[in-house]
């Protein structure tokens, strides 16, 4: 509370015996200044600051409802609490002085004891708001720091990811065989999700302080789960656990909903699984609950949790024990966060497990559909009655496969050994109607020799055969060479392996939509809307990154590296658009802005589009709010460029 100092009271009458009284009573405890009518009062309650006013009613001059509305209107004295002296005792005398900002109010003749005891009560809450407010204003210089220092670490990291992500980007388009997209792939959704997890941190920040905001777009739900799946192929091979997903057919292939926070949701969980498993598998799947409703579950054949420490799953920064820890790592953050935006997707999380045994987290989601999307799909007629052999070791990958098959028209037949795959094959080919079409068959099984296995089947017929394998297998790669098996990289995903039997017995039907996210060259924008660009970003492999992107859509753009070159090049020329970094040496992006809005005022006024490492919410109002038109948050995308061209181009075309 407040220091060892006596508190200062102001007594106000004009009626020297009730001044004495107050004197007598109060004086052992509180430093008294006195004022004997309103005007006094008031130079007074400025002069002394006191703690608390006990005023009179009743005065010349100026009455005490008078002197009390003065008090609480001028700013530096409203916040003394003022407790009434009166003879009045009717309700309506004392709202009033409620009305007007009074405390209290004690009736004459005085009562020793109530007088000081509604004094007191009126000193310490008063010391009770100011300790209160103090709190709150180191709370919020503490908060204004963490978020000066987020928004700091979020530029230093988010900067070179930039060029990291921009590289892999421009790399995709370039003349690469079907090994090195795929590694480069890799690179790009490792480094996107590299990203994701450095925002691990400032993801909980802003929840915790309720400023985090979804981004509904509409997304493919088969690729989102894929590029989880190819980020977390490597460390699952590695361990011999196998990866499984499975969408059941009546979800909807697009939905509408975060993507990436769907992804960071499914990361954490599906990472989790294979951190806490030693062997088996991790099976994933999704289900429709409803037409809003999606229900996610991921099942591990892990060292489960125990029941007594279920309760600690979600807490912040906590792992079941210190053991944990030191075994598997982590911040004890992933699950909280993932409680949380699930929360924020209007759904629930949850989790069943046996020790020993293995762990099934479930969490639903809220969503929707584009009202564009269709509600089937067209599978091609080619695919139908056609005979599969899945020849898998592992039972729910089978399941998994042969299920896919039957929605798409086939008629699957299951084998978990290379014994009994050889038998249905020979009774197969016994009968020509039931001769298999197509053979899919997991190399790695323990008692096969896939060449033998392959050349013994192209005996007797010319037959399609699809092999599973982990990546860089040097037999998989004598074996396509060999026998022109084709070959499909683990974890099994839907949407390649349906490509893969389209291109088998429909090379001309419609295929899944490939996974990798396409940036060609688009330059008819640039051709059909010429305009000046600047682009101002002081990081070389950023400043490649964005003139290559500006280059695929049309457009030739100058640089500047630094606030100080911006200015020169509008000097020099009429832009229509610049593309301004925040943080750069000489002179920042704000500071620019303000000065190319302050020199052209009246002139041709360039569109500024703030370039920012920034990834804490609520920027875009501050920056617009700074002279500028909009931002895009870095890592920089050709969609993200393109889009504001986009919105330049539509805005001034309406003009």
């Amino acid at each position: 509370m407040k220091s060892k100092n006596k508190a200062k009271l102001l007594l106000v009458d004009d009626t020297a015996d009730n001044l004495d009284i107050l004197i007598d009573i109060l004086s052992k405890s509180y430093d008294l200044s006195i004022a004997m009518d309103g005007p006094s009062a008031l130079k007074r309650v400025v002069l002394d600051l006191p703690d608390l006013v006990l005023l009179d009613i009743m005065m010349p001059k100026m009455d005490g409802y008078e002197v009390c509305q003065k008090i609480k209107q001028n700013p530096i004295t409203k916040n003394i609490p003022i407790i009434f002296l009166t003879s009045k005792t009717d309700p309506d005398s004392i709202v009033q002085g409620f009305d007007l900002g009074a405390a209290d109010y004690v009736t004459k003749p005085f009562n020793y004891k109530e007088l000081l005891a509604r004094v007191k009560v009126h000193i310490d809450l008063k010391y009770a708001r100011e300790e209160i407010e103090k709190a709150k204003e180191k709370a919020e210089k503490s908060e204004k720091s963490k978020s000066d220092f987020l928004a700091t670490m979020s530029h230093e990291i988010r900067t070179p990811m930039n060029g990291v992500l921009g590289m892999a980007s421009l790399l995709m388009d370039t003349n690469l065989d079907p090994v090195q997209k795929d590694y480069v792939e890799s690179l790009r959704s490792s480094g996107e999700t590299l990203l994701a997890l450095i925002n691990d941190i400032l993801d909980f920040s802003k929840i915790e302080s309720g400023k985090m905001v979804l981004d509904n777009q509409s997304f493919q739900l088969t690729h989102c789960i894929e590029n989880i799946y190819n980020l977390l192929a490597l460390p699952a091979m590695e361990k011999g656990i196998e990866l499984i997903e499975n969408i059941d057919q009546d979800v909807p292939k697009i939905i509408i909903g975060d993507e990436m926070r769907l992804r960071q949701i499914l990361f954490n969980l599906i990472g989790n699984a294979i951190k806490f498993t030693e062997k088996g598998e991790i099976y994933s799947k999704i289900k429709k609950l409803s037409e809003e409703k999606l229900e996610f579950s991921v099942q591990d054949t892990g060292i489960g949790i125990p029941l007594e420490k279920m309760e600690k799953l979600f807490k912040s920064f906590n792992q079941l024990d210190v053991s944990t820890t030191r075994k598997y790592g982590g911040t004890g953050l992933g699950l909280a966060i993932s409680k949380r935006l699930v929360h924020l997707m209007g759904g629930d999380i949850w989790v069943d497990s046996v020790e020993g045994k293995g762990t099934t987290f479930f969490f639903t989601i809220n969503t929707r559909v584009p009202e564009s999307q269709t509600d089937s799909e067209s599978i091609p007629q080619e695919l139908n009655e056609k005979r599969i052999l899945i020849v898998d070791d592992n039972k729910t990958l089978s399941h998994v496969i042969a299920s896919k098959c039957t929605n798409w028209g086939m008629i699957p037949t299951t084998a978990t050994s290379a014994k009994a795959a050889l038998d249905a094959w020979e009774k197969s080919i016994q009968d020509n109607k039931t001769c298999f079409d197509i053979v899919v068959l997991d190399i790695e099984i323990p008692d096969i020799n896939p060449m033998d296995f392959v050349q013994r089947i192209q005996k007797f017929s010319d037959i399609y055969i699809i092999c599973f394998t982990t990546r860089n297998r040097t037999d998989a790669l004598i074996l396509k060479d060999k026998t022109n098996s084709i070959i499909l990289n683990k974890p099994f995903r839907e949407s390649s392996f349906y490509n893969q039997l389209i291109q088998c017995v429909a090379p001309h039907a419609a295929r899944y939509q490939e996974k990798a996210e396409t940036t060609k060259t688009e330059d008819h924008l640039g051709k059909q809307y010429p305009l000046n660009i600047l682009v101002a970003e002081d990081v070389p492999v950023n400043q490649k990154v964005i003139i290559h992107f500006l280059k695929r859509i049309g457009y030739q753009a100058d640089l500047a590296k630094n606030g100080i070159e911006a200015l020169e090049a509008v000097d020099r020329n009429s832009y229509d658009l610049i593309f301004m970094d925040i943080m750069m040496p000489k002179m920042d992006g704000v500071q620019a802005t303000k000065k190319i809005r302050q020199k052209y005022l009246n002139h041709h006024k360039p569109w500024i589009i703030a370039l920012t490492a920034d990834a804490i919410s609520g920027k875009k109002e501050e920056y617009t709010n700074r002279g500028m038109n909009d931002y895009i948050s870095k890592p920089v995308k050709q969609s993200d460029l393109k889009e504001m061209i986009e919105t330049y181009i539509e805005k001034k075309t309406n003009i």
